[in-house]
């Protein structure tokens, strides 16, 4: 009796342990699963346009006439939306990443976790990935991130698939091509993307203003501009990192002789350079600073504006 009850005691306790884990996998797979935005069958002939889809500069723009179908679009990106929730979710992830305060204070993410968690759908992005394939659009990527996939195709696929006109226009005398009417989507595609890009061939371009010359003194050893003073419309002061330096009291005793206190080197310090422009230009003096010399990474022992 006493070991029939053990082993009844015993077999109770597995069974629990058993539903308990069967209960935590039902729970992990609830809690994963991702709300799919894309809910009816799609239908090509019920369609909604993607409003904000052409660019702004078309209205002035000259047009001359339609493209030509044959020419090859390239990396053209529909853009995915998220859930709700994930949105939500997101938003909170956002937030504690830059709070000290949070456990998840600079917990980032892979492109690939960042999808798992805050991305759209994977059946949405079957979906759609598989209704432009067949449109003829050959896909070029679906990011990892789970939030957009570029694709390729001609002038007259895209015009076709998208129910949208394509055509040559001159924007302050340079040609490019853009769309002139709103692309479409099919409505049951619609909820599962945010917006499109890359149906006009616009880039972006620097705003880069090459300034006067200068070359290095050999016996000074110090940057010493051609020109100086007032040329092309505006004043131009040169200075170099030590002069930046001292002007902002750069907590650098190498740069700034004026400074005492701790000295900060730039030492284990990684800069990431976001733009290549080395002139700004003073709102109230209209005064042109050109940053002569180069920027240093790692080490930032210079400092300059480039």
């Amino acid at each position: 009796m006493i070991r029939n009850a053990l082993y009844r005691k015993l077999w109770i306790g597995a069974v629990l342990v058993v539903n308990l884990f069967s209960l935590s996998s039902l729970h992990g797979q609830q809690v994963n699963r991702v709300a799919r935005l894309v809910t009816t069958a799609v239908n090509n002939g019920d369609r909604v346009a993607l409003s904000g889809s052409i660019r702004k500069s078309v209205k002035q723009a000259t047009d001359l006439g339609p493209a030509h179908t044959s020419l090859m679009a390239k990396h053209v990106i529909i853009v995915l939306a998220r859930s709700a929730d994930r949105q939500a979710a997101l938003d909170q992830y956002l937030s504690d990443v830059q709070n000290t305060q949070s456990s998840q204070y600079h917990q980032w993410l892979s492109p690939a976790e960042y999808g798992a968690r805050f991305g759209a759908s994977p059946d949405d992005v079957q979906t759609l990935a598989a209704w432009l394939q067949s449109e003829g659009l050959t896909i070029e990527k679906t990011s990892a991130a789970a939030n957009m996939i570029s694709f390729s195709g001609t002038v007259g696929q895209i015009q076709t698939a998208f129910s949208t006109t394509i055509h040559s226009i001159s924007v302050n005398g340079e040609k490019h091509l853009a769309n002139i009417t709103e692309p479409q989507l099919p409505r049951a595609l619609a909820p599962a993307v945010k917006g499109m890009l890359g149906l006009d061939n616009f880039r972006p371009h620097t705003n880069v203003q090459q300034g006067p010359t200068a070359k290095l003194n050999p016996s000074t050893h110090r940057i010493e501009p051609d020109l100086t003073g007032y040329a092309n419309g505006a004043y131009y002061l040169y200075v170099v990192p030590a002069d930046v330096a001292t002007m902002y009291d750069t907590p650098n005793t190498a740069l700034n002789k004026a400074y005492k206190g701790t000295n900060y080197d730039g030492t284990g310090v990684t800069v990431g350079v976001v733009g290549d422009s080395n002139v700004m230009i003073d709102p109230v003096t209209n005064y042109r600073f050109a940053f002569l010399g180069e920027t240093s990474r790692g080490r930032g022992r210079n400092v300059s504006g480039s």
